[in-house]
């Protein structure tokens, strides 16, 4: 706002989004053609590019019993999507491994996977599978070539659950691998992994087991992520209600937080007011 006044002496000023005042201002346009006499002229810009197919195509990073496949299979039948399960596709692509990740592994060893996993990564990065979720294998970061390659695709989402409950949900498999490590270390050496290959973190809370909303929860990501959001219906409510939390600390203000949040239809967190900006951080804080 207070460029556009400025921009009342200096004709240089450009102002892109004319709808950035509307949150906190939103008669700021009229006024300054009222009250200050001032005309704006709109610019005109070039359409924005076309989307790529790698835009819709969507990567699922995290540790085993996380919900990459649940999530993904979910959220891709309720969106109209395709999904992948990177190991199914693994263990049936003939140039690649061509039988059961665990007879692979035993044969040939875990980097010789890991290797095929690049191998299936470069494939999807020269021809991506448009309107894909794609849930990944928990330890495609293991490899430094496999990082590069997800830290270069536009749609990467770390889904992150609490240690505790990761080792609750690999208790009793017998279906993968063994690790042959402890969990926990493994959960460790790989965070720093997943945080750098992605672009997106879906967190969840520690024991949380509503399923039903969490998969709801993962939807609306989902097309936030695909540009599909509709924000209409918030739009066409009478009156609404928008509060910005700027506390530098979310999780000593829970209580704070759940009264002035109250009946409020839209709720904006400043992460850049945060202690700090650091994605484990933040993805602690917002859960």
């Amino acid at each position: 706002m207070s460029f556009a006044v400025l921009g009342a002496y200096w004709p240089h000023i450009v102002i892109t989004d004319k709808e950035c005042t509307d949150k906190t201002f939103p008669s700021f346009w009229d006024e300054c053609s009222t009250a200050l006499r001032v005309s704006f002229q709109v610019p005109s810009y070039p359409p924005p590019p076309l989307a790529t197919k790698a835009a819709s195509t969507i990567y699922l990073i995290g540790m085993r019993g996380v919900g990459k496949t649940s999530l993904g299979k979910h959220a891709a039948s309720a969106l109209g999507l395709h999904w992948i399960d990177m190991d199914e596709y693994l263990e049936a692509h003939p140039l690649l491994l061509g039988m059961p990740i665990k007879e692979y592994v035993a044969v040939h060893g875990w980097a010789a996977f890991r290797a095929q996993e690049v191998a299936c990564l470069q494939l999807w990065a020269q021809d991506p599978p448009q309107n894909t979720i794609i849930s990944c294998g928990g330890g495609v970061v293991e490899s430094a070539a496999a990082v590069a390659l997800l830290a270069q695709a536009s749609n990467v989402i770390y889904l992150q659950r609490e240690l505790a409950d990761v080792q609750a949900a690999l208790a009793h498999d017998t279906s993968r691998p063994a690790y042959g490590e402890a969990i926990a270390d493994v959960f460790h050496r790989r965070a720093p992994l997943f945080a750098a290959s992605s672009s997106f973190v879906f967190a969840m809370l520690a024991g949380d087991v509503d399923y039903p909303r969490i998969n709801r929860d993962f939807e609306r990501l989902i097309t936030v992520v695909l540009g599909r959001f509709d924000s209409n219906a918030l739009k066409s409510q009478p009156d609404s209600y928008f509060v910005s939390l700027t506390f530098p600390h979310y999780t000593s203000k829970k209580t704070l937080i759940e009264t002035v949040t109250h009946k409020a239809h839209a709720v904006e967190l400043r992460v850049d007011l945060l202690e700090s900006v650091e994605k484990p951080f933040i993805a602690h804080q917002v859960r």
